[in-house]
């Protein structure tokens, strides 16, 4: 081939196209999305709500126009536990609380970043990567165990969300702004020793403060915890009735919201380590990967990921549900989404056959080459399998890879954070096929990982060698 595209080329490629075909396409997709095209009704008719295993959750929040997933599917995971703890048939936390420290602590980390590159040029790659990145609203696991860790959690109605809470765009847009600008000024300092420009920075963040206490409102230091039961009669002689039910008050007074979490969350979160599904050539399985300059929190808790196996990844996300926890996780919800049934399920869809061609790239490949990545995380609610065979030991299918096969996973069952007018009031499903290539990410207990491994002869977590990525690589992608 030529190295430049030239009129004899073109010609060339014309003569090897079917017009009939490629003209009837082209008819479809002029009025047509490429998934409605490629949309498979058959599979669509087979598609259903029943789950062998389902926790039944709370009604589903709205993340609105902001990126805050991660802490919402953090927070699904603690008020499930409130509510059960507490018998309330709905409880909401305020993720704007959350999302106010953690562009306090973001901005904090930038700066320190900044600080600790400060003689670096401009163009060196790390010092890039800050100024590129600056402030999103993206995060990670263990960046939200940092903040509820520190700053506690309040109730939804003692901090409730504002207008930019909601719509984010303009909050980071002028973040980031004020962030290079406190970049610029730093890296003019004449006298650049530590002592200086830590001076400098609890200044500059003053100003953050006082710009997200106006975008956020006043944050909380003490509230009181306010909620009512309903309570049926016993012997009603009714279904339903007013006369039936009564409602209890309770209040807890003056509660910090650090108080307020280790008072109300039995399961707290630190409990919890982060497993990943990467199979690339660059990251073993049974190893712990972590990250420079990728946290919120300075000295905070470092992201950290055991990579493991895909029939491990599937085993420990079953156990937590049957222990009666749902599992935060993180996909790339980008591919094969279809808003009719509320689901996601690359069989839904044949793109391939719709334009003859193929996408060859395995999952760890896709990873490599940035064609897929983490980009959302939400709760893993149930899971539809044969459960009879989940009460047998693995050891007698000869090994764990026999064992789930067995299991004949059919699809799992997912609280997501867009709203209730998408999907089943809001939760979706997720088939088998679609989460073995574009799931990554989940957490479990590590108790229980460590059991596993330690029934596998696996290394336990202590002994897994730690190796630490760059902030770009394509599995420290911020949810």
């Amino acid at each position: 081939m030529k190295r430049n595209i030239d009129m004899e080329l073109i010609e060339k490629f014309e003569k090897n196209i079917d017009e009939t075909n490629i003209n009837k396409i082209s008819n479809i997709l002029f009025k047509n999305s490429i998934y409605d095209a490629s949309y498979s009704s058959e599979k669509a008719n087979k598609f259903n709500l029943n789950f062998s295993t389902n926790l039944i959750g709370l009604p589903v929040e709205n993340q609105r126009n902001s990126g805050r997933c991660w802490l919402f599917a953090a927070t699904n995971f603690l008020r499930e536990q409130i509510a059960k703890k507490l018998n309330l048939d709905d409880f909401s936390i305020s993720n704007s609380y959350l999302a106010f420290w953690d562009k306090i602590e973001r901005s904090n980390f930038f700066l320190e970043a900044i600080i600790n590159n400060i003689n670096e040029p401009l163009d060196d790659r790390l010092v890039s990567h800050f100024l590129k990145t600056g402030i999103e609203d993206g995060g990670q696991w263990d960046m939200v165990v940092n903040l509820i860790e520190k700053y506690g959690i309040v109730p939804y109605y003692v901090m409730k969300d504002t207008n930019h809470a909601g719509h984010t765009r303009e909050i980071n847009y002028l973040l980031d702004w004020k962030l290079r600008d406190f970049a610029a000024e730093l890296r003019k300092e004449i006298d650049k020793s530590r002592e200086n420009l830590v001076f400098k920075k609890e200044k500059m963040m003053k100003e953050i403060f006082k710009l997200l206490q106006i975008f956020y409102g006043k944050v909380p230091q003490f509230f009181d915890f306010e909620y009512s039961v309903d309570l049926k009669k016993e012997n009603s002689k009714y279904a339903y009735s007013y006369a039936d039910i009564s409602r209890d008050y309770f209040i807890d007074k003056n509660l910090t919201p650090q108080k307020f979490y280790q008072k109300y969350v039995d399961t707290k979160l630190h409990e919890f380590i982060s497993i990943i599904h990467a199979p690339q050539k660059s990251k073993e399985f049974y190893k712990k990967y972590t990250f420079d300059y990728l946290n919120n929190v300075v000295e905070g808790r470092p992201v950290m990921h055991c990579n493991i196996e895909l029939d491990l990844f599937k085993y420990l996300i079953i156990e937590q549900l049957e222990n009666g926890l749902p599992v935060w996780f993180g996909s790339d919800v980008g591919w094969y989404r279809d808003t009719l049934t509320g689901s996601w399920d690359d069989e839904m869809f044949d793109v391939q056959k719709l334009f003859s061609t193929s996408f060859e790239l395995e999952k760890g490949q896709k990873l490599t080459y940035r064609t897929s990545y983490m980009t959302h995380a939400m709760l893993i609610v149930g899971v539809n399998y044969d459960k009879e065979n989940w009460k047998t030991e693995f050891n007698n299918y000869g090994s764990l890879s026999s064992f789930i096969k067995n299991l004949n996973i059919e699809k799992w069952r997912i609280e997501n954070s867009w709203g209730d007018s998408w999907g089943d009031y809001g939760y979706w499903t997720i088939s088998s096929s679609w989460f073995d290539k574009y799931t990554y990410q989940a957490v479990v207990l590590k108790s229980s990982l460590e059991n596993i491994l330690n029934k596998l002869n696996l290394p336990s977590l202590d002994q897994q060698e730690v190796k630490k990525l760059d902030p770009w690589d394509p599995i420290g992608t911020l949810a």
